[in-house]
């Protein structure tokens, strides 16, 4: 059996890398001969150039760039602690050029996408044939393990594309309920919610990745917010830190604008190791993130989600492992949060039941034949 897997590996992004990482070592433990497709895809690698600037307008892209020549230093420390983590993955041989794909690989008994958000023509900068399985020889099995459009109206704008290639599709499982449900109505098949690749390993498994050492020495608080958190979520960490007394570790480069009003650290440069060692050792978390949140579950981390609009990927999580009432919104707030601790023994039965039925349907799709869904 070999299996080439198609995902966000080379993202600078602790989530994308994690569960990069977490279906590959769960693969591999199975006694399965597997690879992730080394492909760049430059809208997605571009957007974590040292250099880049996130505006077209001269003005504002001068001093994007004037700001990242600021903080460059910091930057290539992050960037090398990602790489260091990504010799734990085993990669093809590096292509750019997705005809080169399509050329190469023509053996191979399985093709699977997935997880994150590799539906998302957003990041990768339109519908991608590479993440929609669209190169090798056509008898080649494929399916996806958890994937994500990020929000099902991506896929609705490119109805006939994803129609047409997820078609080609043995097997489909996704993060999202709405997603599911959108796409078993214009394929008109089965489709499969499955767990996020980092929650199908055990605790354990990420406490060894963490390490046994400290790499905060005070008891803290860890932050870790996806695009931009509102000012909601700043008054729910500093209102946080003001009742336990706790500094505040986030990753953000600096806090110039002074939104955390508590002691503070900025980890900003540090990798994947190092973020779930800080995420593991932490009192409490409060974050805004899907990873954030899977993970936090996994290693039983008391947590606070902080989101005005939550997206389905979050919620679909959240009522699975029946932890909605740890959404901080107007009604319900930190201060009544901070002393309802959360039923770990239940949330890590329903984490165990998960991982087993998706397990089991990872693996039934993996060795099914290739037409028992179509």
């Amino acid at each position: 059996m070999r299996i080439i897997t198609v995902t966000f590996h080379l993202a600078d992004n602790y989530g994308a890398l994690l569960q990069a990482y977490a279906l590959q070592k769960l693969l591999l433990s199975k006694k399965i001969n597997t690879m992730i497709l080394n492909y760049d895809n430059k809208n997605i690698s571009g957007s974590y150039s040292l250099l880049k600037s996130d505006s077209k307008k001269p003005i504002k892209a001068i001093k994007n760039f004037l700001y990242n020549i600021l903080f460059l230093s910091v930057n290539i420390k992050k960037k090398n602690n990602f790489n260091k983590f990504r010799k734990n993955l085993q990669l093809t041989e590096l292509f750019s050029d997705k005809k080169k794909v399509e050329n190469i690989y023509k053996e191979n008994d399985v093709f699977i996408v997935g997880s994150d958000q590799v539906w998302n023509p957003n990041w990768t900068g339109g519908v991608d044939e590479i993440y929609t399985l669209c190169f090798g020889n056509k008898k080649i099995k494929r399916l996806s393990y958890a994937a994500s459009s990020g929000n099902v109206i991506n896929v609705e704008k490119n109805i006939n594309v994803f129609k047409e290639r997820l078609n080609n599709f043995a097997f489909i499982s996704v993060r999202e309920n709405s997603l599911k449900e959108y796409l078993e109505k214009i394929l008109n098949r089965p489709v499969e919610i499955a767990l996020d690749p980092t929650m199908l390993l055990e605790k354990k498994d990420w406490i060894k990745i963490a390490g046994n050492k400290r790499i905060e020495k005070e008891k803290y608080i860890f932050t870790y917010e996806a695009g931009n958190p509102n000012q909601q979520y700043y008054d729910a960490v500093n209102k946080l830190a003001y009742l336990t007394g706790l500094k505040i570790v986030y990753f953000g480069k600096h806090d110039l604008r002074g939104k955390y009003e508590c002691k503070k650290k900025s980890y900003y440069s540090a990798g994947p190791a190092e973020w779930l060692n800080l995420l593991f050792n932490a009192e409490y978390v409060v974050t805004t993130s899907f990873h954030g949140v899977a993970l936090s579950s996994l290693l039983n981390k008391e947590m606070f989600v902080v989101l005005s609009t939550l997206p389905d990927r979050l919620t679909t999580l959240l009522n699975t492992l029946e932890l909605n009432n740890r959404i901080i919104n107007d009604k319900n707030k930190i201060d009544n949060l901070l002393n309802k601790k959360t039923e770990w023994d239940k949330v890590n039965k329903l984490i165990e039941q998960e991982r087993k039925k998706s397990l089991n349907w990872l693996l039934n799709a993996i060795e099914s034949d290739k037409n028992e869904q179509k």
